[in-house]
């Protein structure tokens, strides 16, 4: 850190203005990549990010004037951006809950060339446990519904092969679908009735039978229906590869391709599908990943404004 602000310091000593204070400017935003996965500076230094298992976070770059972007790559997976008025590159990436831990670079490949804008470096992260006692049938499947889980499946897999809307339909950071406590938290393991093992990919909140559910962002309705897991579920597309799910409900009040706003609602909380009772499960989506929703709320605080698509 000294080194770059000192090398800094003599590449800048002939330019006006407040040095100091540009500098500072700086080196608050070099580190504040290194501890909690901000975006880069302005100044072209590759962010230092730390991510553990389903944590989501932005990456910001600044493009030269002459440059134009062409494709944004983290460890080999192609990952959805906008370009801001200001010439800001954003982009949300997650690390993925069976991530390998090992280190790895974003790079971005542009007119110019190519440049890393990001260095990666995994956490490991323990994740706690759950014993949940439910209908045998929802543990061991009949054949039947073995079927109907697995066709259900390749639905889902279709509506997110369709692809995400290259531009945020959002405007404003993401929020959550009811205001109720957090019962199960992202990345929890799962027993049921002593015996299988699952991961709880997604957040649950305790909600009573039939309290509004509201879309955490504005987005396109892509899915809406009835599966054996998920029960009443909804699924929006936000744009940039961004998607929140909304399962369990008993009620579904949209339908697709309806474009929904921050805090509508979309729903009422149930007990549909596989459940111990009411809740509201919530799940994020990015870059093909189950990620882990309670750190978009965070990583979206301060995302730049866009101009939404029509």
């Amino acid at each position: 850190m000294i080194h770059w602000v000192r090398k800094l310091l003599n590449g800048l000593a002939g330019m006006a203005g407040n040095l100091r204070s540009f500098i500072l400017f700086a080196a608050i935003a070099s580190c504040a990549g290194v501890h909690d996965g901000s975006p880069a500076s302005d100044l072209g230094v590759p962010a230092k990010i730390s991510l553990t298992p389903g944590q989501i976070a932005v990456i910001r770059h600044k493009l030269p004037a002459d440059a134009d972007p062409i494709a944004l790559s983290c460890n080999g997976t192609r990952v959805a951006f906008y370009v801001a008025p200001d010439r800001d590159l954003n982009a949300y990436i997650s690390e993925p809950y069976f991530s390998k831990l090992v280190p790895y670079t974003c790079k971005l490949r542009t007119s110019k060339g190519e440049t890393v804008v990001a260095r990666i470096t995994p956490k490991k992260k323990t994740f706690p446990r759950e014993n949940l006692n439910v209908d045998p049938d929802k543990v061991v499947l009949s054949k039947k519904d073995a079927l109907r889980a697995a066709e259900e499946r390749k639905i889902i897999a279709a509506v997110y092969k369709e692809g995400s809307a290259d531009i945020p339909y959002f405007e404003a950071p993401f929020g959550r679908p009811v205001p109720e406590n957090v019962t199960s938290v992202y990345g929890i393991r799962r027993i049921f009735n002593k015996q299988q093992k699952g991961q709880h990919l997604g957040v649950d909140f305790a909600a009573r039978e039939g309290t509004p559910v509201k879309s955490s962002n504005r987005g396109r309705v892509v899915f809406t229906g009835d599966l054996f897991y998920a029960g009443n579920i909804v699924i929006i597309d936000h744009g940039l590869g961004i998607y929140t799910i909304y399962a369990h409900l008993s009620k579904i009040d949209v339908a697709k391709p309806d474009i929904v706003e921050k805090g509508e609602g979309i729903g009422l909380s149930g007990r549909t599908g596989r459940v111990t009772g009411p809740h509201v499960h919530w799940g994020v989506r990015v870059m093909g990943e189950l990620s882990d929703g309670q750190s978009i709320l965070e990583a979206s605080t301060g995302f730049p404004d866009f101009n939404t698509p029509q």
